[in-house]
């Protein structure tokens, strides 16, 4: 007779998890190269008047850019880049430059480098001409003389007199960026009568670049000032002129809110005068005097208008002010919160303008949940776990999960492992990550604000509310050292963040973000007549956000059985053929076949508290003997004793000339079906054993 060999496959109700681990190279990231889009323009030359340009490009690893000057390693201040420095992937930088009042072209590098990688790009910026004179005014007196001219230029000039003047000549040109003296004649005024005119320097090239230089030329034994009226600001200040006569002076003031003072400077300056003009306090009416100058014992004078404007106030301090409104659940919306921004401007009138930004309503997400929330009520795939209805208590401020489970022993339980998740979404502060909430015209910016510098980050974002998910997650495991994993707690502290852009400015709220105190408790719960002995599991999170309160609570209680004769299985079934181990377990992994025809010493080893309750549906297999072996410590509890427990079913031979199958089945004392062995006998080769 040939051998019959038997393959023995072993299957189970229990779900198996496996966790594959995946492996990962080095790439050698450090040797690829930054890849710049032949799009991009690597060369860019920037306006006069200065001017900015974006550059994309992709980067291996983190990466950060630094500008230099093209032909050494100094650091230039007239161009910046925007940002410094990223994370691996694709980025955009922003490239400005500043006006080039230098009069001549320049260039610098950018240079991005990442790990052993660099690229440059170089930027050049064109220059901007200009002409500035240092003297605007020349207060001649009636003899000829000659007048120098500081001018700077960047090119060439030409100076244009009106032709109808024939009593000023040019004396010279001149081009380069640098300080020349250019000189004017004037010749002698020999009428009666005061002259005046205008000298225009302008470039010959651009006509656009030009300045003015203004001549007042007195005549003999007058009384002559550059401007007979004068306009001051309300703040008042000094007002000081040149006055060209040859005779002496006496001066009268019409209003006592100009005072006229001794001179400034440490030479005496006979012919000038200096007045202290007082401020003006009216913030709606202006104001004017009449400065009188005469000449003694003559009939010569010279009257000077001053008109005084009336106080315009100045922006002089800008407070932002962060806070909150809550608003309660109505007509089925929930519990929402409203942020606001109250823009406080104090002007140096001492009045108080007050604006209010407020974004749209957020609501708090706050939630607990203990899984395995979809098998709730039933047994579960592994142990001898059963989960009973859940309940929960939810309002505004509030959720609460309740869930029970019964195992054989409570004594076996313990916390286990912990999950924070961290956050979920992104992180407060992570600014790129923010999303338009709502967005504003630009026309409620204030630019004056803008300019004044204080402790809020500068931003280029349109003008708006942005806001983000920043959720918190954490889980918590109960486990049994006999049965697993009971139950896992979680809770997810779901909160958001905001800012608003007003004046170029982001106003955080990362003062207010929620303060999360998280708690683990268990204790001990009697029995009853419903129950054995139980723990309760408390996981929580008390949050404070806004000003109010937020709790969150997984409430897990596990309850020992109050059947001291139930009975209970652990681990799989395994067998024995003639002394021959087999079968699956859980560490190995694998099934076990031998050379066979008839068996008849197969032996099945399983856990249990009592002896097994075991059954086949076949008469090729018949239960012969249970034998009860050690204690399993590593199954047992303080109310619960596990042993091993050794089940002889002989095998006959099969004859059949098919394959066959039959069933062995483990039950608790109500014959329900706790776990089920399939055997297949092949005919002729293999027996096949699986749960």
């Amino acid at each position: 007779m040939r051998d019959l060999k038997l393959k023995l496959f072993i299957s189970s109700g229990l779900v198996a998890l496996l966790l594959f681990g995946q492996g990962c190279s080095d790439d050698k990231e450090s040797d690829m190269p930054i890849t710049i889009p032949s799009t991009e323009d690597t060369q860019p030359t920037l306006q006069k008047d200065g001017g900015s340009t974006t550059l994309s490009f992709n980067a291996p690893q983190a990466w950060n850019v630094s500008v230099t000057e093209t032909t050494a390693t100094r650091s230039v201040s007239w161009l910046k880049v925007h940002p410094t420095s990223g994370a691996a992937g694709g980025a955009t930088i922003t490239i400005t430059a500043e006006l080039n009042a230098t009069g001549k072209t320049r260039t610098a590098k950018v240079t991005i480098r990442s790990g052993n990688q660099t690229e440059t790009v170089t930027v050049t910026q064109d220059y901007s001409n200009f002409i500035t004179l240092a003297q605007r005014e020349i207060v001649a007196g009636s003899e000829e003389q000659t007048v120098t001219l500081d001018i700077t230029s960047t090119m060439e000039y030409e100076v244009l007199i009106p032709d109808s003047v024939n009593w000023i000549t040019d004396e010279g040109n001149t081009r380069a960026v640098t300080t020349h003296s250019h000189v004017l004649t004037i010749a002698a005024n020999s009428s009666y009568d005061p002259r005046q005119t205008e000298v225009v320097f302008r470039g010959k090239t651009d006509a656009t670049l030009a300045d003015t230089v203004k001549v007042y030329q007195t005549y003999k034994g007058a009384i002559v000032v550059a401007k007979n009226e004068y306009e001051v600001d309300a703040v008042g200040g000094a007002l000081d002129f040149k006055v060209q006569t040859n005779l002496d002076l006496e001066v009268t003031v019409s209003a006592d809110w100009i005072k006229q003072v001794q001179g400034r400077t440490r030479g005496l300056v006979e012919k000038d005068l200096f007045f202290d003009i007082s401020p003006n306090e009216s913030d709606s009416v202006g104001r004017e005097a009449t400065i009188t100058i005469k000449g003694k014992d003559t009939g010569i004078s010279q009257d000077i208008l001053v008109r005084q404007t009336a106080y315009i106030p100045v922006l002089d301090t800008v407070i932002y002010r962060t806070g909150y409104i809550w608003e309660e659940a109505h007509d089925n919306l929930p519990l929402l919160y409203y942020a606001y921004v109250e823009r406080e401007r104090h002007y140096t009138n001492g009045q108080v303008y007050t604006d209010r930004f407020v974004d749209n309503g957020h609501p708090v997400e706050s939630s607990a949940l203990i899984d395995p929330v979809d098998l709730y009520p039933g047994k579960a795939d592994w142990g001898n776990i059963f989960w009973d209805e859940y309940t929960q208590n939810v309002n505004d401020s509030l959720w609460v999960f309740y869930h029970t489970t019964t195992i054989p022993d409570v004594s076996t339980l313990h916390w286990g492992e912990e999950f924070d998740d961290g956050y979920t979404g992104s992180a407060p502060g992570e600014w790129e990550n923010y999303v338009v909430s709502k967005l504003y015209d630009d026309n409620v910016n204030n630019l004056e604000a803008k300019a004044i510098q204080d402790q809020w980050e500068k931003t280029s974002l349109p003008t708006g509310w942005y806001f983000i998910d920043t959720t918190h997650q954490k889980r918590k495991l109960v486990e049994s050292s006999a049965e697993g994993w009971v139950a896992r707690l979680a809770l997810k502290a779901r909160f958001y963040d905001q800012f608003l852009v007003i004046d170029g400015k982001r106003i955080d709220f990362l003062a207010h973000l929620p303060e999360n105190t998280w708690n683990v408790f268990m204790k001990e719960v009697p029995e009853s007549s419903g129950h054995g002995v139980g723990i309760q599991y408390t996981y929580e999170c008390k949050s404070r956000f806004m000003g109010r309160n937020f709790y969150i609570a997984c409430h897990e209680i596990v309850y020992s059985h109050n059947d001291s004769d139930e009975v209970f299985y652990y681990d799989y079934l395994r067998m024995e053929l003639n002394g021959n181990s087999g079968g699956w377990n859980d560490a190995d992994g694998y099934g076990h076949s031998m050379s066979s025809g008839r068996h008849p010493e197969a032996v099945f080893t399983i856990y249990a508290n009592h002896q097994p309750i075991i059954s086949t549906d076949c008469n090729w297999m018949t239960v012969e003997k249970i034998e009860r072996g050690e204690k399993a410590e590593q199954y047992s509890g303080n109310h619960v004793t596990v042993y091993q427990w050794k089940i002889s079913i002989p095998i006959a031979e099969n004859t059949t000339g098919t394959d066959r199958t039959a069933h062995l089945y483990l039950k608790d004392t109500k014959g329900n079906v706790m776990q089920t062995c399939t055997i297949i006998q092949q005919d002729g080769e293999y027996e096949h054993i699986r749960h």
